[in-house]
């Protein structure tokens, strides 16, 4: 008898928190930073880049002066853009909900369907958004330091509910996310400005703006190459360096792979590298499905991103975000408390190339004299691009300048596993190339030579590395006179 009330005790007990609540929950997302060459994170970026349908909700950006009417507001220092997280729902039956998502470091700017707390005006903050301005002069909104959040009170429906409120014909980036297998939740309430509502969907749907750090550093050195540093304490389990050409060129991968807590990774765009574009996305779609997401929302979430993502012109690095950040960013509390939550968001982080920069910088000081300013005016970024070119005016920065071929060299990828690639520009038609690739101690573990081609003014080889053992290494090149040396790391 007393170990079937203490049974019961224990099943009451986890029942209260939430467990066997038979409810799964998943969410994805995604936020964009951008940096000049130099790796100085740049503001302006408020502007969504892939519009919602107009049933979306919108945060005001406004307050009230002293007569009752709305002033615009300025913002300030938005360095980062959160873009379509999304959350789903699964149960075998319909379930009662309570979910509320805080934002620290910034502002829920867009949401479907209808929050559960109502005011959409920025100085009402009890919804959370920014205290009331203390002169109604004020129209600075500074995004250094605020705080949001979103709540929504609804029902999961049951697995069979297959009736929308809004069909949402041709908007891509909504529609996307619509295919997976996940329940149907509904909503129903009134708010004091949208008046009643009354909204099902396959998701809730939430975006914003605001201004928070982030564990990865862009960086283009002298030598001309983009190094990508985790200055967070845990593993980038998946990094993918994505470069779509402003001239019009195809999409290519400069690298990927993990990165370990504090280590660096360095690369360049290298002619003649294997690493095509579909094979890489399936790589990605992977990563994303053993962080926990299934595969048909990991297929909507790379689907959703391909045009502003992935057909945008820019040098682009996606990451996976640890769990740990995206519950301090993004923490989540939902009654009943589910079975399982997944939460997986990836950062893009985009940086401007010194060869980017140089145009950008030309075509400012000339003002909108020239085809490529006119574009730059028209551009997501045009904010931030002007942040650049007055940073580069005033402090004289020449980062933008491209390095010489001849001090062109560099080992790929680095960390290296298998495979470890070399290229090196500006190689003389005469004299033997001699690769060499010594230990830690000065040890040589391996030593190739070859003439130069004839017809390129560079070369690329590819060293099965497969063999070494984990460690620093030293790769030197030695062409004629000139010799030039290179550190890299191999993984095991």
């Amino acid at each position: 008898m007393k170990l079937l009330i203490y049974t019961s005790l224990l099943f009451f007990c986890v029942s209260l928190n939430g467990q066997n609540s038979g409810v799964t929950v998943h969410e994805w997302g995604t936020f964009t930073t951008l940096c000049g060459s130099n790796g100085q994170r740049l503001s302006g970026l408020q502007l969504a880049e892939e519009p919602v349908p107009p049933f979306v909700y919108n945060l005001a950006m406004r307050y009230y002066n002293e007569k009752g009417m709305p002033n615009s507001l300025s913002l300030t220092n938005v360095t980062v853009k959160m873009e379509t997280p999304v959350l789903y729902f699964y149960s075998d039956k319909s379930v009662p909900f309570k979910i509320k998502v805080d934002f620290n470091g910034g502002l829920i700017s867009q949401w479907y369907p209808q929050r559960s707390n109502g005011s959409q005006h920025l100085i009402n903050d009890q919804w959370g958004y920014v205290p009331q301005p203390s002169t109604y002069n004020h129209t600075f909104l500074d995004f250094t330091n605020t705080h949001g959040f979103i709540e929504w009170t609804g029902t999961i429906l049951p697995p069979d509910s297959s009736r929308l409120t809004q069909k949402a014909a041709g908007q891509h980036v909504w529609l996307a996310p619509r295919e997976t297998q996940s329940n149907l939740v509904q909503v129903s309430g009134t708010d004091q400005n949208w008046g009643p509502f009354n909204e099902t969907e396959k998701y809730l749907f939430y975006r914003g703006i605001g201004n928070f750090d982030i564990p990865v550093k862009l960086n283009f050195d002298e030598r001309g190459r983009l190094n990508i540093t985790n200055t967070g304490n845990e593993q980038l389990s998946y990094v993918m360096v994505y470069n779509k050409p402003y001239d019009g060129g195809e999409a290519e991968i400069w690298w990927s792979g993990s990165l370990d807590a504090g280590s660096l990774a360095n690369t360049r765009q290298i002619p003649g590298m294997d690493l095509t574009v579909s094979n890489e996305m399936e790589k990605f779609k992977a990563a994303l499905v053993s962080e926990g997401l299934y595969e048909d929302e990991a297929a909507a979430m790379l689907s959703t991103w391909k045009q502003s993502y992935f057909e945008v012109p820019g040098l682009k690095v996606f990451w996976i975000v640890s769990r740990n950040l995206t519950d301090k960013i993004l923490p989540l509390e939902m009654t009943p408390v589910p079975d399982r939550l997944e939460r997986v968001l990836v950062g893009r982080s985009e940086i401007l190339t010194p060869t980017f920069e140089k145009e950008m910088f030309e075509a400012f000081s000339k003002k909108y004299n020239t085809a490529f300013m006119q574009t730059l005016a028209r551009d997501r970024y045009y904010l931030a691009y002007a942040e650049r070119y007055s940073q580069m005016k005033s402090s004289g920065d020449t980062l933008f300048q491209s390095p010489k071929s001849d001090d062109v060299f560099t080992v790929y990828p680095n960390p290296a596993g298998i495979v470890l690639n070399i290229y090196k520009e500006g190689t003389e038609k005469t004299g033997n190339i001699d690769i060499e690739i010594t230990d830690i101690t000065g040890r040589s573990v391996d030593k190739h030579s070859f003439t130069p081609d004839a017809f390129n003014d560079y070369i690329f080889y590819s060293l099965d590395c497969s063999q070494y053992a984990a460690g620093l290494y030293f790769v030197r090149i030695t062409n004629n006179e000139t010799m030039q040396l290179e550190r890299v790391v191999i993984r095991r």
